[in-house]
């Protein structure tokens, strides 16, 4: 028996050999239900319900680290207590140098864990490939504000309709 609720317990095909989640894997978080009382959710709770359904469909599935992700991985949490840097661009310089002035030995490690990383990824995920990821964004339609022009679909100036030989045609604010 679980001591968790079944909506927070994540799909059997997510778990790997040792039960563990695979890295890999970004789980939808869960959110607390609002009450229908709350007039900003019932606005957009179409929209929401829609993108909700769909990201259940497909989970998000990141690419396997590589050997400097993985270095950088086990290897931050000890610069961060060196350093007093709180930036993180800063500690990834760090991270980089000392990367670069690792022997071929000790960068072999992590080359042997990345492969055994992306090996465990596609034994998960048969037929996954990175482009999976790029281009499932939408544009979101922004709604009309009142006042507001879409110049698209507003007639175009009398300059642009008529031209510079025929200026006669032309409205007062366009002749100026």
């Amino acid at each position: 028996m679980s001591r968790f609720p079944p909506h927070m317990v994540p799909p059997h095909h997510t778990l790997h050999t040792t039960g563990i989640p695979h890295p890999a894997i970004v789980t939808p978080t869960v959110k607390q239900e609002s009450s229908q009382s709350d007039v900003g959710s019932l606005h957009s709770s179409k929209h929401q319900d829609s993108k909700k359904e769909e990201e259940k469909k497909k989970p998000h599935i990141k690419k396997p680290l590589n050997a400097f992700m993985l270095y950088m991985k086990e290897m931050r949490a000890k610069v961060v207590a060196e350093c007093t840097l709180k930036e993180s661009a800063a500690i990834n310089q760090i991270l980089g140098r000392r990367w670069h002035a690792l022997s071929r030995e000790e960068q072999a490690k992590y080359y042997e864990l990345a492969r055994k990383e992306r090996q465990l990824h596609m034994q998960l995920y048969p037929g996954w490939s990175a482009r999976d990821n790029y281009g499932k964004k939408k544009k979101r339609k922004r709604d009309k504000q009142p006042g507001e022009t879409n110049d698209l679909s507003a007639p175009k100036k009398c300059r642009a309709r008529f031209g510079l030989d025929q200026q006669n045609n032309w409205c007062g604010p366009c002749s100026l």
